[in-house]
């Protein structure tokens, strides 16, 4: 019983000494964060995919797709850098802030035209201007400045917030498909495609609407620079802007040219595969999350510093990459049974 008792009072010790470094607290917050954003987005999926069927997913994905990649080169890396300068905090937030926004406007013109024109350009007759202009609006405006606000958190190491953040715009679109789901029910001859884009796109702007309120609120307001600084940053963050869309356009342009060089059901097939491994893929994200602005930190002093952090953490994410490849492929056969009939080549798709 003493001994019992020893031990139990050294292990209290130790849970009260114990404190978890900032890199697990925040890697906590944005798992639970993003897994929050998995739960509601996956039901989101599921819905959407099934009222859709196949055909209208496909068109829905190869716009998004496009939608996603034009919209990661908003901002010409100003973002990026953002959390460089706030993390090593060389400079007052509010006029990095500033610089970013006006980045971002200046580079929003162009990107939607340049969209407008591919999408034209790419993808087939059968998806109308309305859903385009949509999506687009959603992912080249709306994402962009949501997506900023959280790189600013993370830039001062409030990975806390940033979680808030991440999870906060799966919340209206989750209402949003109980409106979808409204609609289907009401008018069976409703285009649903046009439907879906436009909550949408809704959602999207209550979202960004939130995000940049709470970094004016809780960061300081913006103080817009010079054209000289705006030059300044537009040269330095270009590299980073080509690195951003590259991943972007490697991961999501197969989408619109499956759309365009075979048929929107199967890019609605491959589209469902592709983002069941997506939303697998979030608590990986999370931890890169995490570790973004410590990066630069250690950066600071040299290229070899920063390897020699990444080598300590990788581990971990290697070990559940493995776990889940697996688990995806023992588990693809469900996705008819899930998502419909119409989705039979999802599972070739996701194994």
């Amino acid at each position: 019983m003493q001994r019992n008792g020893r031990v139990s009072r050294v292990v209290c010790r130790l849970r009260k000494s114990w404190k978890p470094g900032q890199l697990v607290q925040g890697t906590v917050y944005m798992t639970f964060g993003m897994a929050g954003r998995t739960l509601v987005q996956g039901v989101v999926f599921i819905a959407v995919a099934r009222i859709m069927g196949a055909g209208n997913y496909g068109a829905y994905a190869a716009v998004l797709a496009l939608a996603m990649a034009m919209g990661g080169f908003v901002g010409v890396g100003a973002p990026v850098l953002m959390m460089r300068e706030v993390a090593r905090a060389e400079q007052p937030f509010g006029r990095i802030w500033g610089g970013v926004l006006t980045v971002m406007l200046v580079s929003m013109p162009v990107i939607l035209v340049l969209y407008l024109a591919t999408t034209w350009w790419l993808l087939p007759e059968g998806v109308g201007l309305t859903v385009i202009v949509m999506v687009g609006f959603a992912e080249i405006v709306c994402a962009p400045f949501t997506l900023s606000a959280i790189q600013a958190y993370q830039g001062h190491d409030r990975i806390g917030r940033a979680s808030t953040l991440v999870f906060v715009p799966v919340l209206p679109r989750f209402a949003a498909v109980g409106i979808l789901i409204a609609f289907e029910y009401i008018d069976a001859s409703v285009n649903l495609l046009e439907v879906w884009s436009f909550l949408y796109v809704c959602s999207s702007t209550l979202s960004m609407i939130y995000a940049l309120t709470l970094v004016r609120k809780e960061l300081g307001c913006a103080i817009f620079p010079g054209w000289h600084e705006v030059l300044h940053t537009l040269k330095c963050g270009l590299p980073f802007a080509f690195v951003n869309t590259a991943l972007k356009l490697y991961a999501d342009i197969d989408k619109a040219l499956i759309a365009r060089l075979v048929t929107l059901e199967a890019a609605g097939a491959y589209s469902a595969g592709y983002r069941v491994m997506d939303l697998a893929m979030i608590p990986m994200n999370a931890w890169l999350t995490a570790t973004t602005a410590r990066f630069f930190k250690a950066g600071q002093s040299g290229l070899g510093d920063a390897l020699k952090y990444g080598w300590r953490i990788v581990p971990l994410p290697a070990v559940y990459a493995v776990v889940v490849g697996f688990a995806l492929y023992a588990s693809a056969d469900m996705l008819p049974h899930v998502l419909g009939r119409s989705y039979g080549a999802a599972v070739d798709v996701l194994k």
